[in-house]
């Protein structure tokens, strides 16, 4: 195990639940209107240094400081480094994740996680007159920048076939978005929870037709949704995105939809079905 990689450092703060890998951060500047100091984490699996010859591909997530250490997050986390381990024990290779950490203010975060092409309602701005919608800055500092330098840095396969991105709520949002506008880099996405209910019907569709013609080739898309208490807002919305994908040539293995009526709008909910995404994304991406 190294202390350093590239400009990352081992994160080693007790306590942390940290398990099956190991956590790397680095302070990077960004372009973002908000906060733009952001720290980004690194996550490799437990094998990484003892299995010298290999090599991982990478999901990107939003919400960094949700990912694998619960001490980290005031709300939860996803448990990725214990689904990892699940994953490999299954035969899956195991992936590099990286965590772009979201800033403090919540009103920045909804911004830079919404395409300047969303028609967001007007009863949804409220308070956002000091915000820019910035999604497509967003995608192109984590794609075209912090990309080549993970890449560079730890034993990656560059390539699109192993390169994902998730998110959710309005991470879910993005990643949804992320399937088209940088469709040509992205094998799969996980979008849970897409926060597409932001828009009116009439805005949605038009903004999926828009998102559409950007594609340059089919991502796989892994939907979720709950149904309990907030998060049942999220249900119509969702569905009919799905739909219009089927309907404008997805076929049912490059998108899936998944539905629990029962859950909540929590960490908990997305962590308990990562495994079930990752697997549609993996098997798709064979």
């Amino acid at each position: 195990m190294k202390k350093v990689i590239g400009p990352f450092k081992l994160y080693e703060k007790k306590p942390n639940d940290i398990t099956h890998g190991y956590l790397y951060e680095c302070l990077f500047d960004t372009p973002l209107p908000k906060e733009n100091k952001r720290m980004v984490r690194v996550f490799v699996p437990e094998d990484y240094f003892t299995n010298k010859n290999k090599r991982y591909g990478v999901c990107y997530m939003s919400d960094g400081q949700n990912l694998v250490d619960k001490y980290l997050s005031a709300y939860g986390e996803w448990d990725i480094d214990e689904h990892n381990f699940a994953l490999m024990n299954e035969g899956y290779d195991g992936l590099i994740y990286v965590g772009v950490d979201c800033p403090k203010d919540s009103k920045a975060r909804s911004a830079e996680l919404t395409p300047s092409i969303c028609d967001i309602k007007k009863s949804r701005l409220k308070g956002m007159q000091n915000y820019t919608q910035c999604g497509e800055l967003y995608l192109d500092f984590i794609f075209d920048t912090l990309k080549p330098i993970i890449d560079e840095n730890f034993k990656t396969k560059k390539d699109r076939k192993h390169t994902f991105f998730g998110g959710s709520s309005m991470g879910g949002l993005i990643a949804f978005f992320a399937a088209f506008y940088k469709s040509e880099m992205l094998s799969g996405v996980l979008s849970f929870s897409p926060a597409l209910f932001l828009m009116k019907i009439k805005s949605l569709k038009n903004f999926l037709s828009e998102v559409i013609t950007m594609k340059k080739m089919n991502t796989h898309i892994a939907l979720l949704v709950g149904g309990k208490d907030f998060e049942h807002l999220f249900i119509h919305s969702t569905y009919i995105a799905y739909n219009y994908l089927l309907k404008h040539g997805y076929k049912d293995s490059e998108v899936s939809l998944v539905m629990d009526t029962k859950r909540k709008h929590h960490e908990s909910f997305w962590s308990d079905y990562f495994e079930d995404g990752m697997r549609f994304l993996l098997d798709s991406s064979k």
